[in-house]
């Protein structure tokens, strides 16, 4: 479900725009309004709205605390090793570095670096400070190796050359670690200083391999065992800069068993100048710093077995790629009635543009009586690829997939809306490579919008209340708190309007769950995937235009009794929370933004919603599309007024 299905009553007199701002105004305020029109021009976060949030999650930094020797509430002792990875051009400033050391609240850290001149380090006179002498032509990568032989320490942060560290991150990573014993690799959020103004946070995913491949999530903090780093080749190549940050990132997420991510701001990487943030590739590579990864993820593939390639684009996109094991045959499903012009586009699209042939093209005829769109099945029914199945009962989007799922042959079954548009010759030997991982359960693509926006970059559960759209409505290349919504990710669903997915994963999940009637049962199917330990994965190669709504007629209307079934399936997954959302982003804007504390929950909301339409309904008239804002409005007032936050 979308943040903001119809439209609120008492602004329906207002044009488009008008509705848009009056709805954001009263969810969010004026300040969530600020943010919204910055974000739409493309413009940083207001350091306003990132400022509120740290009001309600971090401790006041004007306030002296106060310094131990381990962790607050800790018994355990560990020393924690600071190594700062050397970046070509960025001068590590130990001043600055120390400034922050020298305010920890957990005192048991050292710092290791290489002395870039003579004395350089020895003039802090720190007995925690060891400054190893440098070495003329050495590459970063030895000088790296130098550094974690000489660390001491049980826990070694690997810290970018340009970051200082929060007062209290070594007691977070090592609390964390602490409670944690499993863990063998932390790391953590981060954001920009600009002088002495903090801005540009980046609020990272739960741990999510295939989102590596597209940003480095370790950058500007990790920290790791001890023990993780001894397998690890550090002296192999002469990797320097931005490639030795990335090799180094992947070689620690190969090596790693059990990474966590803490939900904190651990350290902070200094920006001069304005545009700084643009420059360094904040929260996603720029064109140089991703022609220099480029390498480092093919290798990163190879190591797991795969034929890879990797490739960077002029706008600092990364692409990896790796030949499709034989010539599997993909059944596309789709679902269709009427809508003729609709549907001849999606077909028209998938016969002439598709670079990938052995596929079959099953449309799943839901009683259409439209004349031109008969006309149309008629026709396109000659073709040998195509086969056209009636299916004269009750419009069920489970029930008919799971049909046309039987009468396939493919080996990779493909779920499509009638309403999309093939725009890339490509995009279906990008689902299939990705499909054919035996880790991999679901996969999705990036679909845009007919004026080039995001309609589905991956789908974040509890989002809107239930499950909704990350990224809807931003341009593909826009940047975020959350990153940019073009980029690989794992995710813990993918849209029914274009999934792909094994036809043994599919049986062995047992097919779609026919109780749902329209909505959430291919979210569902993602998360009964999720559960029994498949990836559910977001690519954005496989690019497809979808005209959302022209099947449908739009969310204004919805099945209530599917929310009722979305509460008892996976209730307890949006009271958990998405782990790939994050504790940090609103759960209320579609558009990734810092959470309001007085936000309602995802999980009590959904409660009131199906409350009060079992309330309003009765079993037969919730299986049928009726007005969603009422309830919609209605929930949110129950939050509001059973003591929730808004």
């Amino acid at each position: 479900m979308s943040g903001d299905p119809g439209r609120p009553a008492r602004t329906r007199g207002l044009p488009r725009w008008g509705r848009r701002v009056a709805e954001t105004v009263r969810r969010r305020g004026i300040t969530g309004l600020v943010w919204a029109v910055a974000h739409r021009l493309g413009l940083p976060l207001p350091s306003g709205v990132y400022a509120l949030w740290r009001e309600g999650h971090e401790p006041d930094e004007t306030e002296p605390m106060a310094r131990t020797g381990v962790a607050p509430g800790q018994g355990w002792h560990p020393t924690v090793s600071i190594i700062q990875v050397p970046s070509g051009g960025v001068r590590v400033r130990c001043s600055d570095l120390l400034a922050g050391l020298d305010h920890q609240t957990c005192n048991c850290w050292e710092l290791v670096v290489i002395e870039p001149d003579p004395g350089g380090v020895g003039e802090q006179a720190s007995p925690r400070v060891r400054g190893l002498p440098g070495s003329a032509g050495e590459t970063g990568a030895c000088g790296l190796a130098r550094c974690v032989d000489a660390a001491r320490g049980e826990l070694v942060v690997l810290l970018a050359a340009d970051a200082v560290l929060p007062p209290w991150a070594v007691s977070e990573v090592v609390r964390v670690l602490d409670e944690t014993p499993e863990a063998d690799l932390v790391y953590g959020d981060a954001d920009l200083l600009r002088g002495r103004r903090r801005t540009q946070p980046w609020f990272k995913p739960g741990w999510s391999p295939d989102a590596m491949l597209s940003a480095n999530l370790f950058d500007p903090l990790v920290v790791v065992r001890r023990a993780l780093l001894a397998g690890l080749a550090l002296r192999e190549g002469s990797t320097e800069g931005a490639a030795l940050h990335w090799d180094l990132a992947l070689r620690l997420a190969e090596a790693a068993r059990h990474p966590v991510h803490v939900p904190k701001v651990l350290a902070h990487v200094r920006a001069q100048g304005w545009g700084a943030w643009r420059r360094r590739g904040w929260r996603r590579p720029t064109p140089a710093t991703a022609a220099a990864a480029a390498p480092a993820l093919a290798a990163h593939l190879q190591r797991a077995g795969l034929d890879a390639s990797a490739t960077s684009d002029s706008r600092g996109r990364l692409r990896v790629s790796w030949p499709v094991r034989g010539e599997p045959r993909v059944s596309l499903i789709i679902p269709t009635r009427d809508n003729g012009k609709v549907l001849r586009r999606c077909v028209d699209s998938i016969l002439s543009r598709t670079s990938y042939r052995p596929f079959e093209l099953l449309l799943l005829d839901n009683d259409t009586r439209e004349a031109e769109a008969r006309s149309y099945l008629s026709e396109v029914a000659g073709r040998p690829e195509v086969k056209v199945l009636p299916w004269l009962f009750p419009f069920n989007w489970s029930a008919i997939n799971n049909f046309g799922a039987s009468q396939a042959t493919g080996e990779l079954l493909g779920f499509l809306n009638n309403d999309m548009e093939v725009i890339s010759p490509d995009w279906l030997e990008e689902l299939i490579r990705w499909a054919q991982r035996p880790e991999v359960g679901v996969v999705g693509t990036l679909l845009v919008r007919a004026d080039g926006s995001v309609q589905h970059a991956g789908v974040a559960l509890g989002l809107g209340g239930v499950a909704g759209h990350p990224w809807e409505r931003m341009a593909e290349d826009d940047d975020s708190v959350a990153g940019p919504a073009f980029a690989y990710r794992d995710v813990l669903a993918v849209t029914g309007a274009c999934q792909m997915i094994r036809r043994g994963v599919f049986a062995e999940l047992g097919s779609f769950d026919e109780g749902f009637v329209t909505l959430f049962s291919d979210v569902e199917l993602c998360l009964r995937a999720w559960r029994r330990g498949y990836r559910v994965v977001h690519t954005p190669w496989a690019r497809l235009v979808h005209y959302h709504g022209t099947t449908r007629g739009g969310d204004a209307r919805m099945p209530p009794h599917d929310f009722w079934m979305a509460r008892g399936r996976f209730g307890d997954l949006v009271a958990m929370g998405d782990p790939y959302l994050g504790p940090n982003l609103s759960p209320w804007s579609s558009a990734p933004c810092p959470r309001h504390a007085a936000e309602p929950d995802p999980a009590a909301w959904l409660g009131h919603l199906v409350e009060i339409s079992r309330q309003q309904y009765g079993a037969q008239e919730a299986r049928l599309p009726q007005p969603i804002r009422p309830l919609v409005d209605a929930a949110h007032a129950h939050c509001r007024g059973d003591g929730s936050p808004r």
